[in-house]
């Protein structure tokens, strides 16, 4: 049987729940414009475009957090 320290596996989870929260999937991006053209409530349309912007802005930020990240440990690139 293996020893697994707590910590490792605190880590895990945290970056899994961090991605699940800022990686959704095309398919539901897709499913938000599908449910905004088919929302006839004027609140349930605010609240699928709020969610479709958020969903969008946390890639955005994600994938500049990345390509930072990958120039800061890039040899001879300053930060």
């Amino acid at each position: 049987m293996r020893d697994v320290h707590v910590s490792a596996i605190v880590d895990a989870v945290k970056k899994l729940c961090i991605g699940a929260n800022l990686e959704l999937e095309p398919d539901m991006l897709r499913a938000f414009d599908r449910a905004l053209t088919t929302e006839r409530s004027p609140a349930g349309k605010q609240v699928l475009q709020i969610l479709k912007d958020n969903a969008q802005m946390a890639q955005t930020r994600e994938m500049a957090r990345r390509a930072q990240a990958a120039m800061a440990n890039m040899p001879g690139v300053a930060s």
